[in-house]
C-alpha cells in the first residue's frame, strides 16, 4: 500500500494534494492544488483568483529529491489499480 505522504528532504507533500506532474528528462516539477482563493463580487460580476504551489527537482540540483520521486512515481505506476 502506498503512503498518502510523498517524503522529501525538507518537508511532506499530500499526495492529494497534487494536480500534475511534469516528467522531463533531468527534472521533475510538481503542481499542487490552489489552496487559496481571492476575489470580489459586485451586483452579479467579479474576479476571483487563485495560485498554486510548484516544488522542482532537478537531476543536477536536487539529486536527493529527484531520488525520491523517481521512487515513488516507478512505486505508483506499479501499483494495482481496483476499479
Amino acid at each position: 500500500m502506498s503512503s498518502r505522504f510523498l517524503r522529501l528532504t525538507n518537508f511532506l507533500i499530500n499526495v492529494n494534494q497534487i494536480r500534475r506532474i511534469d516528467i522531463n528528462p533531468g527534472a521533475y516539477k510538481i503542481h499542487l492544488t490552489p489552496s487559496e482563493f481571492s476575489g470580489f463580487t459586485l451586483v452579479g460580476s467579479g474576479s476571483f483568483q487563485s495560485s498554486a504551489e510548484t516544488f522542482s527537482a532537478t537531476e543536477k540540483d536536487n539529486i536527493i529529491d529527484y531520488k525520491l520521486i523517481s521512487e515513488w512515481l516507478e512505486n505508483e505506476k506499479n501499483q494495482k489499480v481496483w476499479y
